[in-house]
Formats: C-alpha cells, structure tokens, sequence
C-alpha cells in the first residue's frame, strides 16, 4: 500500500510535464483538447465576461466591453515539439462584431519561447496575423492553409493573442491542423546561432551569426513558392517588393540549412 502514492504522483508529474507532438489537431471540442490551453490575462482590461474561452466546441473571444485601457489577453498550449520546421495545414478563424482592427489591434497565433506565461517568454514570434487585410466583420468562416512554422531549440508553446483598447471585434477559432516536421527540406535548427531582425521588416532583413558564415538567402512564401533569392557572403536582404504578409526565410550555411519565419509590413 506504501508503494500506490509514490507511483500515482509520478503518473500525475507525467501529465503535467505531457509534450504536445507533431503531428497535432485540436477541434477545441469538451475533455483532453480544452485542458490542453491555459489563459493569460496580461493586460490592464479584465473584463469577467470577454476573454478567451471555449464555446460551441470552438476558441472564441468577445469584444471587452466599454474598455478604454487595452486588453491583452493570450490562450497558450501545452509545450509542443517544434523542432523542426513544420507546417499548419489548415486552422479556420471568423471575425465578428461592429469594428474592424485599427492601431495597435492584435489577433495572432505566436510561437512563445521559455515560459507559457508571455509575460516570462524569452522570445514571442508571430506565426499567423489575423487582423491585417484578411480580417473580415462578416461572421463568416474562413480557412486558411499552409502556415509555415520555423524550427525553434527551446521549450515552445503555440499562443493566440487578442489585443484591443475600445474596439468591438468578436473573434471565433477552430480546427486546426499541424502536419509532421522536416518539411521543403527546411530541417532542424539551432536558433541560438542566428538572428533575423527587425521582423517584422518593411524594407532591409538583417542576418546576424556568431561563428557561420551564410552562402545564400532564400525566401519562400506560405505557398512554398520561392519568391526571392541572393547569393554570395551576404548578411542581409531587401524583401521591400514583397507583399505584406508571411514568409519563411531560408539561410544556407557550411553546415547546412537554417530557416526563419518573419512578417513582411
């Protein structure tokens, strides 16, 4: 009998140190899918009644109510194995509501670095914006498909953040999908060795190294369809002709090739 309570509590550490793996589907549907997000609540607005939450089997999140300070509110998975470059298949969002996003509005998918809490996150990188001129009022789904995701070394936790001062957008998300690693030959990564910014960019990449030197720069969009390419030793890019959105960025060193997700303003 002595024996049953140390054995329950390693079956309980277990499921609490549990790493979501790829490939990965969630229908936000009652049990084992919900339990697997936990909300953040890091803004100065904290209405009881307008967060993030589960409703109709899906993520929703209504507009705070009368708010005049911002809202900053973030729904975070469980850690998640994002070693390698991998792809979101297919997620479906719908905006709602009387407002269209203005300003500093921010509806996203991230990547967080470190820490679940993005308060603690050592490093927050946008997978997907919402709230650029995709964003619709109608109240109608839409499906969006191939969301490329770069590799990362550390913990990771996938995160979706609402971000609004006075502004009437109801949001829905659902269905999403993520496919198996090593995809478009983008491989593993070691991120620790190579630093892209400012991202997002308007107009010149930077690509700074410790100890690697970069043979060619590649960029593909989230069609995986090479848009722009520059060789030579070279530790940067102009991607000002490129439409705003999402691109993967993939940088061919010595040891082999390195990709980076970044947002084109």
């Amino acid at each position: 009998m002595k024996h049953i309570l140390p054995l329950f509590l390693f079956f309980i550490s277990l499921g609490l140190n549990a790493q979501i793996s790829i490939p990965f589907s969630t229908s936000f549907k009652v049990g084992t899918e919900q339990n697997q997000w936990t909300l953040y609540r890091t803004g100065q607005n904290k209405p009881v009644n307008y967060k993030w939450s589960f409703f109709n089997e899906e993520l929703q999140h209504g507009y705070p109510v009368g708010g005049s300070t911002p809202t900053n509110d973030w729904m975070v998975s469980d850690e998640i194995d994002l070693t390698y470059a991998t792809l979101l298949d297919s997620i479906r969002f719908k905006g709602a509501g009387f407002g269209t996003p203005m300003g500093a509005d921010t509806i996203a998918l991230y990547v967080l670095e470190g820490h679940p809490n993005p308060d603690s996150a050592s490093a927050k990188t946008i997978v997907k914006l919402f709230t650029d001129s995709f964003y619709k009022n109608d109240n109608v789904w839409k499906t969006i498909r191939k969301i490329w995701i770069p590799p990362f070394s550390s913990k990771t936790y996938l995160a979706f953040r609402y971000q609004t001062t006075n502004n009437w957008l109801d949001v829905s998300i659902d269905d999403m999908y993520i496919k198996g690693a090593n995809l478009m030959g983008f491989g593993s990564l070691d991120l620790k060795d190579f630093r892209v910014f400012p991202n997002p960019v308007k107009d010149v990449l930077n690509i700074a190294s410790t100890n690697k030197k970069i043979f060619a720069l590649s960029v593909y969009g989230m069609d995986g369809r090479l848009v722009k390419q520059k060789g030579g030793e070279i530790d940067k890019i102009n991607v000002s002709n490129l439409a705003s959105g999402q691109y993967m960025l993939s940088i061919q060193t010595e040891k082999g090739t390195e990709s980076h997700l970044f947002l084109r303003e």
